[in-house]
C-alpha cells in the first residue's frame, strides 16, 4: 500500500530472492507491473479489467482467506499429476517390454492398459471427493463478510 508500480516490483524482486517463488495479489492498474511480474498473480473480480485480464488467477470474492485453500488445492493437485504419470511410464516400461518379449497374452496387456486408465481417472476424481464443495466455501465466506459469495446472475449459470 502507498507504493509505486516501480517499488512493488522492486519488493516482488526482494522478495523472490529471498524467499523464491512470490505470489502478489492485487486489484488496480497500479498493481499491473507487479502482477506481471510476480511468479503468481491474483486478480481480485472487482478490480479494474486490466488486472482481470492480466492475473493468473482471478478471486471472485474480496474474502482472501480462499487463498491458502488454493494453494493446497494445488499442492493435491501437482500430487495426482505426479502419481499419475509414475503410473503410467511404470505401465508402458514394464507393461509393454513384457508384451513385447512375448511373455504377456495381448488379451493381458489390453486388460492391464485398461485398468491403468481406470486408475488414473478415478485417482484423478479424488481431487473432487477432497475439495469442499462450492456450497460450502459459500457458507464460510458469508458467515465473515455477510455478502455472497457470487452475484445473482453467476448463481444461475
Amino acid at each position: 500500500s502507498g507504493c509505486s508500480p516501480k517499488e512493488k516490483t522492486e519488493w516482488i524482486q526482494k522478495y523472490r530472492n529471498q524467499y523464491g517463488e512470490v505470489m502478489f495479489v492485487g486489484d488496480g492498474t497500479n498493481d499491473l507491473m507487479a502482477i506481471t511480474s510476480a511468479d503468481l498473480g491474483v486478480g481480485v473480480y472487482n478490480g479494474t479489467l486490466t488486472i482481470r485480464n492480466h492475473a493468473d488467477i482471478l478471486l471472485f470474492h474480496p474474502h482472501l482467506g480462499v487463498i491458502n485453500e488454493l494453494l493446497s488445492f494445488g499442492k493435491r493437485v501437482r500430487r495426482t499429476i505426479r502419481i499419475n504419470f509414475f503410473w503410467a511410464i511404470a505401465y508402458n516400461v514394464i507393461g509393454i517390454g513384457v508384451a513385447l518379449m512375448g511373455l504377456l497374452h495381448p488379451f493381458f496387456a489390453i486388460l492391464a492398459m485398461m485398468l491403468s486408465s481406470i486408475f488414473v481417472t478415478l485417482h484423478s476424481a479424488s481431487l473432487s471427493r477432497q475439495q469442499s464443495s462450492l456450497g460450502d466455501r459459500e457458507a464460510e465466506v458469508n458467515a465473515v463478510s455477510g455478502s455472497p459469495l457470487l452475484g445473482t446472475g453467476v448463481r444461475d449459470l
